[in-house]
């Protein structure tokens, strides 16, 4: 029989990576062109240890076909009408 092991995993945060990370995160949304024109924002609270990413959540703020992912949206999407 196996011996019982326990063992402790606890972990931290890197914020300069983290800060990186959204950075790159931010440059890449600004720079997709089925993003343009939407308010989308990546925010790094250091104080309070949150990233807060914030979206339109309709459908229809994009016209169909012109997603990332036109196949997909096909006769799903809300704003086909």
């Amino acid at each position: 029989m196996a011996s019982i092991s326990s063992f402790d995993v606890t972990t931290g945060v890197d914020f300069m990576e983290a800060h990186n990370a959204v950075d790159q995160a931010t440059k890449e949304i600004t720079q997709r062109y089925d993003f343009k024109g939407l308010k989308i924002t990546i925010e790094l609270n250091q104080k309070d240890k949150k990233i807060v990413l914030a979206a339109p959540t309709t459908s229809s703020s994009r016209p169909c076909g012109t997603c990332c992912r036109p196949r997909w949206c096909g006769a799903r999407c809300r704003s086909r009408t």
